[in-house]
């Protein structure tokens, strides 16, 4: 398999451009900032985010601000998220990345890894943010502010739905 030939199997298809290619325009709805936003703000659900984003920008992390940062890819690194899982877990000392992804005008590949509890794992007790008197403020939405038990695979499930990401469209998640 020629080099190109694997980056091209990672290619997610944007969807922005997939309505443009077939309706002519850019939905009203992806414009933010005078930009295109191919993946809205949001923070990932996650311990932790690492991205391999090779060469290519469009990642923009929101600053304390307001301002928009764009990431500027470094050849041989990666960049960490903080998601929302750590948040909880360190009551609030680290937050939870809010970032979203622009159109450049060019195909853009990124390999993220996710590091996440076990789906069984129970996320209703995190030990540093009770310690920390944190433990209601900093819990996720949907998580009982009382710490009784919450599996991490239900809360995650009720999250992506709440979330709407295109990718899970159409997915029946259980109740548990």
């Amino acid at each position: 398999m020629g080099s190109n030939n694997w980056m091209q199997a990672l290619l997610l298809l944007n969807i922005t451009l997939t309505i443009t290619s077939i309706t002519g325009k850019i939905p009203d709805t992806a414009i933010e900032d005078g930009k295109v936003v191919v993946c809205g703000v949001h923070t990932d659900s996650t311990i932790l985010t690492l991205l391999q984003t090779f060469h290519y920008a469009g990642l923009e992390v929101l600053c304390d601000d307001g301002a928009w940062l764009a990431v500027k890819p470094q050849p041989g690194t990666l960049v960490v998220n903080i998601g929302d899982m750590l948040a909880q877990f360190t009551g609030g000392r680290l937050k939870a990345t809010q970032h979203r992804v622009v159109d450049l005008g060019k195909n853009r590949y990124s390999v993220p890894f996710f590091l996440e509890p076990n789906y069984h794992a129970d996320i209703g007790k995190p030990p540093i943010s009770q310690q920390s008197g944190a433990f209601a403020k900093y819990m996720p939405q949907g998580v009982s502010k009382d710490g009784s038990p919450c599996k991490y695979g239900h809360w995650l499930s009720q999250t992506v739905k709440k979330k709407k990401y295109i990718e899970y469209d159409g997915v029946d998640f259980p109740e548990l």
